[in-house]
């Protein structure tokens, strides 16, 4: 193997992820934050739907309850309360805190 005469053609490539971080070749991390923001925004839809699915049956839950807390004697007035915990303003706080666009 003493041919010198090899050339290999090497194929630009804009963005390389290495180590978890994503570089350029003009060494700015713009594509980083992007690929981050992101992926914090898929985050926080899995935890706004993943919530918005235990409300919806924890609603369905309470109604059932109510029904066999009459039969202990107990009223169901308690769980009235637990139920103005959440509401549509905490949507828009973490729209707020987490915008859904980059």
């Amino acid at each position: 193997m003493k041919d010198k005469n090899i050339e290999v053609e090497l194929e630009k490539i804009p963005c390389e992820k290495d180590l978890g971080m994503y570089v350029d070749p003009s060494k700015r991390f713009s594509k980083h934050c992007e690929e981050t923001v992101n992926e914090a925004n898929r985050m926080v839809g899995l935890i706004r739907r993943y919530f918005d699915f235990i409300d919806k049956h924890a609603d369905d839950d309470d109604d059932d309850d109510d029904d066999d807390d009459d039969d202990d004697g107990e009223d169901g007035d308690d769980d009235d309360e637990d139920d103005d915990d959440y509401d549509d303003d905490d949507e828009d706080e973490v729209d707020d805190i987490f915008p859904l666009e980059v």
